[in-house]
């Protein structure tokens, strides 16, 4: 199995970017965490959206003609965003919650699935390169981790802004500005992925410009998917703190008092005593509460009847989970 063989190390570090990428999107919603299911979840819709992109369009068309690509790549990860947020809706109706409310939400979704569409491309390209050729121009493993690193954040930023867009179509009560904000999230993949295309590998440079090329060619969507991370953070943080003030009281839902910090560390020291049951408890009750106050924000922020109907239904879903927890805690 020549393939395999030459293939084995780079395939080992690629699959430990992917988890290293994935353990990071699930830690940066500071609020409230992603099910690791449903990261999994956008990460296998991202792969597949890949893997079809490569079955059914021509190579030579992917590597040369970067506008044409851009176009195919990002209308498939529209595609893989749209599918999970798809099931995702259909659990969320099972349970009685939705897991995707803001931005925030779309942002950490829609990168899963970018993350998944890069991690199959860069598989394939190692794979499909004819045996032996490897062997003779084979890259270092610095070589691997690098670009497997830069394609995934790429993939993942490209993926942020469909997600972004996606869900403030969700949130946006016409059909037209839902269509207008999920084509306006696509749209600003497709020039970030394009601009990065050309300044990357539009002209034979290498060494530090060619560095410095890559990092200018991510570093305006980068900095619009912060700005819009943090943006919906401190919205959220805000919201948090205002619903579960008033949500004190009821069914013994604490307030703010317990911040982040003090969270993780009463989570940190049950999984220090080996109280695995305690922690997976604290955690649990803790998403449930944060989600409780996000969905008396929706509920507060709407004038549109059906909206604010669905928001009243998740709070008392919300509710009764987090008094149904309260009672099984340890």
């Amino acid at each position: 199995m020549p393939i395999l063989s030459e293939n084995l190390q780079p395939f080992l570090i690629v699959t430990a970017i992917a988890f290293v990428y994935l353990a990071i999107l699930r830690a940066v919603d500071l609020n409230e965490r992603e099910p690791l299911w449903s990261l999994i979840l956008l990460l296998w819709c991202g792969a597949t959206g890949a893997a079809l992109v490569r079955l059914l369009v021509n190579s030579p068309v992917l590597t040369l003609r970067p506008v044409r690509a851009a176009l195919i790549e990002e209308t498939a990860t529209l595609a893989a965003v749209g599918v999970g947020f798809a099931v995702l809706a259909a659990v969320g109706r099972w349970k009685g919650w939705s897991e995707v409310t803001d931005v925030m939400d779309g942002l950490v979704y829609g990168a899963a699935a970018g993350l998944g569409f890069a991690l199959v491309d860069t598989m394939w390209d190692l794979i499909g390169r004819p045996v032996g050729a490897l062997a003779a121009v084979r890259p270092g493993a610095f070589a691997t981790l690098w670009t497997a690193a830069l394609g995934g954040l790429a993939h993942g930023i490209f993926g942020a802004l469909i997600g972004i867009g996606c869900v403030a179509s969700v949130l946006h009560r016409s059909a037209a500005e839902s269509i207008g904000r999920a084509l306006l999230g696509w749209a600003l993949a497709v020039a970030a992925h394009v601009g990065y295309e050309v300044l990357a590998h539009g002209a034979a440079l290498s060494g530090s410009t060619a560095v410095l090329r890559l990092w200018v060619a991510l570093a305006m969507p980068l900095a619009l998917v912060v700005l819009l991370a943090l943006r919906s953070l401190f919205g959220e943080r805000r919201a948090i703190r205002a619903e579960l003030d008033e949500e004190a009281g009821i069914g013994g839902t604490p307030g703010p008092a317990s911040g982040y910090l003090a969270r993780r560390r009463a989570a940190l020291a049950a999984l220090l005593r080996g109280d695995l049951r305690a922690h997976a408890a604290e955690k649990a009750l803790h998403n449930r509460r944060v989600q409780l106050a996000l969905a008396r924000w929706r509920e507060r922020r709407t004038d549109d009847p059906a909206r604010q109907a669905r928001a009243r239904a998740e709070v008392e879903s919300l509710r009764a989970a987090v008094r149904r927890l309260q009672e099984e805690a340890p």
